[in-house]
């Protein structure tokens, strides 16, 4: 669904529809010298900053924005943008569902798959140009464009080469994003799926058919961490988020994320964010 309006800070979390076409909006910003609300991405969000500074929070990590940049973020990561204080921001964004550009073969994974988190670059010279000339192409067949008819599938296709443009980006520059054992991926794929009811590596190792020391020795090579503490790090994320941009009372809380008891919750939390929750939501409030 081509979702139109006025361009507005809201516009990047546009909510996800239920019409099989997906949904796809692209917003810019202009002039923007405040803070944002901390907000939830309900889609795919690509930014690419044409003037000006500030900064993007996306997940409690701070992203620097200047010209050149682009950022690519997830569904469910919280964002909230900020100027630098005496300067302008200009950037456009997209906002999209998985299901809206057009259907093709990717040849790396990393730029459109959920666990690779936030991706950001800091383009120059020919990349910058090609990567700005697809967004400013995409502005503006999106102004134009109706909710049916060739011109959306112009969008799709559009939208579909602007991803393949940044996966070629991400082959020539990435060299960090490493290739993954398939057991690693699938592990990362279940805890998002699965990491508010369970909690245990062993059961995520059960369902791999591999056994816990197995499963730790695959996630400690591809993360430096062990499945404990990637369990650990998705329920804290995921605590923040809640605890930054809703009003539910810490014991919801801890519900939603599989406590049986707020106080196991608060002790939990404490001990990895080195705060209370209440004490955390205050300072993003």
């Amino acid at each position: 669904m081509i979702e139109n309006g006025q361009p507005v800070l809201e516009d990047w979390d546009p909510a996800p529809t239920a019409d099989s076409g997906g949904s796809f909006r692209v917003s810019t910003v202009s002039g923007f010298t405040g803070d944002d609300q901390v907000r939830r991405l309900n889609l795919h969000l690509l930014v690419f900053v044409a003037a000006g500074r500030g900064s993007l929070m996306i997940d409690f990590v701070d992203h620097e924005l200047v010209p050149g940049t682009l950022l690519l973020a997830r569904p469910g990561q919280v964002r909230q943008l900020s100027a630098t204080a005496g300067a302008t921001l200009d950037a456009i964004a997209i906002s999209f569902s998985a299901a809206f550009p057009a259907r093709f073969p990717l040849p790396d994974t990393s730029v459109v798959d959920d666990i690779y988190g936030t991706l950001t670059w800091r383009l120059t010279g020919e990349d910058r140009d090609i990567i700005e000339h697809s967004f400013r192409e995409l502005e503006r067949e999106y102004r134009i464009a109706g909710e049916r008819g060739p011109r959306v599938e112009l969008l799709r296709l559009l939208m579909a080469a602007l991803l393949l443009r940044i996966v070629l980006l991400s082959a020539d520059t990435r060299t960090e994003t490493p290739l993954l054992d398939a057991h690693y991926l699938a592990f990362r794929r279940e805890l998002t799926r699965t990491f508010r009811t369970e909690h245990m590596a062993s059961e995520y190792a059960r369902r791999l058919g591999i056994s816990a020391r197995t499963l730790n020795r695959i996630c400690l090579r591809a993360s430096g961490y062990t499945a404990k503490q990637l369990i650990e790090a998705r329920l804290v994320l995921e605590a923040q988020r809640l605890l930054a941009y809703t009003d539910l009372p810490v014991h919801a809380v801890a519900d939603r994320l599989g406590f049986s008891e707020a106080t196991n919750f608060v002790k939990f939390f404490a001990r990895h964010a080195h705060r209370t929750p209440s004490e955390f939501r205050r300072s993003h409030r």
